[in-house]
């Protein structure tokens, strides 16, 4: 049994949580919606004046605060794919050994109708990761094949089990994705040290992360030098 101070939280948009436990430090990282990849929040087709993709700022206003501001108070879901970025620290005078990451679909509805619309910035680049890709589209969620790696990581496929040392850390990356639902999720971290399995849980401030489908929609991605539409 997980207890309160073994959960993981990130936010909505981009967010980080560390948690260290007996030497393990887990930084984690959820780009959820807002994010370099060209997609973001989904505003359902309810809410008035978003279909004209008003810019970053401007457009109508809740309590204050534009869309890209506080897309929740828009009715907003995050949109497919979400990335978690893991990077785990061992104990100065041991290794611990990572041995799975297994993810939970709590609830599956039908894809948020709607369209999306997000901010991107640069992407940066990062150190060498473990990529895998999982699915949600089908119970339970199964690891898709990586297929190309992304070009914008030094990566190698996930594959586990996989060791973390103070000096020597353990990077892993992943793309949840989904192509016709409407989901709510967490996922388990597990590892080994020495003789006691332990995990810790990763989700959204101890609620389950909500992520929608995007199939079929058009949105407006707003950049500092150029828009798509």
């Amino acid at each position: 049994v997980l207890s309160p101070s073994s959960h993981l939280s990130s936010g909505k948009l981009v967010e980080d949580a560390t948690l260290t436990r007996d030497g393990l430090t887990i930084h984690t990282t959820v780009v959820q919606g807002l994010g370099c990849l060209p997609n973001g929040n989904v505003y359902p087709d309810v809410t008035p004046g978003l279909e004209k993709g008003f810019a970053p700022g401007s457009g109508p206003t809740h309590r204050g605060k534009t869309w890209d501001k506080s897309p929740q108070a828009f009715g907003a879901v995050p949109a497919s794919p979400v990335e978690i970025q893991i990077y785990l620290t061992g104990p100065a005078n041991h290794a611990v050994i990572i041995t799975d990451l297994k993810f939970h679909v709590l609830s599956r509805k039908p894809q948020l109708r709607g369209s999306w619309l997000q901010t991107t910035d640069q992407c940066g680049g990062g150190g060498y990761d473990h990529y895998g890709i999982i699915d949600f589209d089908t119970p339970p969620p199964y690891w898709l094949p990586a297929g190309a790696l992304p070009k914008y990581y030094r990566t190698d496929i996930l594959k586990f089990p996989y060791t973390a040392t103070a000096n020597d850390p353990a990077a892993l990356v992943i793309d949840v994705q989904m192509e016709h639902c409407d989901c709510t999720w967490d996922a388990v971290l597990s590892w080994i040290d020495g003789t006691a399995a332990k995990s810790a849980v990763i989700n959204d401030n101890g609620h389950p992360f909500e992520t929608t489908s995007v199939t079929g929609m058009t949105g407006t991605d707003w950049h500092p030098d150029f828009q798509d539409f």
